[in-house]
């Protein structure tokens, strides 16, 4: 394009975030701000984008730094700004700021920015205070929607699962008026591990892939539940289906954000510019763990 403007920036941006290229995203946004060709000055949506690309990496560093551009430029922060900014501590795992923001938006919030302040509560598992919030949204006559109350169940079956309260999780979860969500699900999966209740398990991750039957992460969960109790011919029909359903296992992966640069890592990745400093440091740490006589979890280690 000869000329690009604000909106085919954003319009770039959010295909990349829609696509799960969240680092491509920032890497755009920093073109978009550099460009020479482009004078374009952001607008609440691309920064809406950005807020979003920032906590589905949990690059709380970014996150800060947009919201620190956002303040400089002189954009008003309502509602739906605010409610990016409130999602993007919240996964980043800043529930503190997430609060802090929540709180700013003063008395004219809407039922999304309720319901993504209660939904990052519940996340992190804060369930007295997602419950606190709920009695205030009430109370100031905001009514709820869908979004509100799944939050409000995943809460409920967190706190019974955390506890150990399996079946009192289960009567949740059954007694919901809508289909429950990919974080309930994923609550119940957590509790029933957390105490070993693999028939719980087997149920909660059945209706995970049923969800979402493109993530290798349920299935490879799942082969490990069997395997973990001896069903070898379960574990292995679990890998043939990834196959049936042309699933693919995604590499072990992590981001670590180090003075706002984002690293990631995949298993057997040699390819970062300091990969020998990693890897020395690595045998260093795992020096020292060997010298306490520690030993990591590795009953459901592929």
């Amino acid at each position: 394009m000869p000329v690009r403007n604000v909106i085919s920036w954003s319009c770039m941006l959010n295909g990349y975030v829609t696509s799960g290229e969240y680092k491509e995203a920032l890497s755009l946004f920093r073109r978009m701000q550099t460009s020479e060709v482009d004078d374009v000055r952001p607008n609440a949506f691309t920064m809406s984008v950005v807020l979003s690309a920032c906590g589905r990496l949990g690059a709380l560093e970014h996150g800060k730094w947009a919201h620190a551009y956002i303040d400089k430029c002189g954009m008003e922060v309502y509602v739906i700004l605010g409610t990016s900014l409130i999602d993007m501590y919240a996964k980043c795992g800043s529930i503190d700021r997430a609060r802090w923001v929540f709180n700013n938006l003063g008395p004219n919030k809407d039922v999304m920015a309720w319901s993504t302040m209660i939904s990052g509560l519940a996340m992190h598992g804060h369930g007295k205070e997602c419950l606190e919030l709920f009695s205030e949204m009430k109370n100031n006559e905001v009514r709820p929607n869908a979004i509100t109350l799944l939050a409000l169940y995943g809460c409920m079956v967190d706190l019974y699962g955390r506890t150990g309260l399996i079946k009192e999780a289960w009567d949740v979860v059954h007694s919901m008026p809508m289909e429950p969500d990919v974080l309930v699900w994923g609550a119940l999966l957590s509790g029933s591990r957390m105490h070993g209740d693999i028939g719980t398990c087997e149920v909660a991750l059945n209706k995970l892939i049923e969800l979402e039957p493109t993530n290798s992460g349920a299935y490879v969960l799942l082969s490990n539940v069997y395997a973990k109790v001896g069903k070898w011919k379960d574990a292995r029909n679990m890998r043939d289906l990834m196959e049936v359903n042309g699933v693919k296992k995604v590499p072990g992966c992590s981001l670590v954000e180090v003075d706002g640069v984002i690293h990631e890592f995949f298993v057997g990745d040699e390819s970062h510019p300091e990969t020998k400093e990693i890897y020395l440091m690595l045998e260093e740490i795992l020096d020292r763990l060997n010298m306490k006589d520690y030993a990591g979890d590795t009953k459901e280690g592929l």
